[in-house]
């Protein structure tokens, strides 16, 4: 019964566990990943091996370095990531430009274009994505 009691001082001594670096590192590998596709296509698999190690790491840390996560109902019953959408959707919008950027600056089939007719099959481009 000693060791039970010991085993939960310890455990609440531990700090609370707080997702906003977890979440702030999804939105920066989302970002490498979708800002720079059309430069280095490999990399979904990249972000795919990283995640692969990160849900081992992640558990253990959760598990050995922070307090036993409480489940108050307003925790229980969230339906949304909240702010963190956002980000997603901002970065997700400047991926389509960016992508079409460099697709349409880079690709040789255009180079014959005068830069004024590149710039307007950009902003066409832009205007189609972003609809």
């Amino acid at each position: 019964d000693a060791d039970l009691v010991a085993d939960v001082k310890d455990q609440l001594s531990l700090p609370v566990y707080d997702t906003f670096d977890d979440f702030l590192e999804l939105v920066v590998q989302f970002g490498n990943v979708i800002l720079f596709a059309a430069v280095l296509p490999l990399g979904p698999f990249f972000a795919l091996a990283n995640n692969i190690q990160e849900i081992r790491s992640d558990a253990l840390k959760v598990l050995t370095n922070y307090r036993r996560p409480a489940q108050p109902d307003a925790v229980r019953h969230v339906r949304s990531i909240g702010a963190w959408r956002d980000a997603f959707v901002a970065v997700t919008v400047a991926a389509a430009v960016t992508n079409l950027a460099l697709v349409t600056f880079t690709l040789r089939w255009l180079d014959g274009l005068p830069p004024g007719t590149q710039a307007i099959v950009f902003l066409a481009g832009e205007q189609l994505a972003l609809s």
